[in-house]
């Protein structure tokens, strides 16, 4: 039997320039260690060893954007606020929190971009707060989970 050649890679993460200090390990960039805790969870919770992951620049995205293909097909993307925190009502807070209104790429919910000075206060009210490397790692999280079959 001859060995087969490896076949591209079919998950890609592609990042504005803005986003890069996320991947750069040797500055503080957390976002591979938290694709690599995604993945554990998915492979203890589903059974899913987490596919291998291209992540690439792409000039033609804006600073803040990033965007998630299969073979080469967008199936997600979202902007990121570099130096704020994601705020999420889990539903049952009632008080309002000030931020700047947008949404939260993985699941389409209502959310807040907070700064740092207001993220302690934010937890105590009892909204989910999510940096951005964990807001990337989550969404590529929900597209594998989602998208499983075309992946593998």
């Amino acid at each position: 039997m001859k060995p087969q050649k490896c076949s591209a890679v079919p998950l890609s993460l592609e990042m504005g320039y803005g986003l890069i200090p996320l991947v750069d390990k040797e500055n503080g960039g957390k976002l591979l260690d938290c694709i690599q805790r995604i993945g554990h969870v998915s492979a203890l919770d589903l059974g899913l060893v987490f596919p291998m992951i291209r992540i690439i620049d792409n000039m033609r995205l804006e600073p803040a954007e990033y965007c998630i293909k299969i073979k080469g097909v967008d199936v997600g993307r979202g902007k990121i606020r570099m130096g704020y925190y994601m705020c999420i009502n889990p539903g049952d807070i009632r008080d309002e929190f000030s931020g700047e209104k947008t949404t939260d790429p993985t699941f389409g919910l209502p959310a807040l971009w907070i700064g740092e000075d207001q993220r302690d206060e934010a937890e105590r009210a009892g909204y989910t707060v999510i940096d951005p490397p964990l807001i990337i790692a989550l969404h590529l999280g929900e597209i594998v989970k989602r998208h499983v079959a075309e992946i593998f």
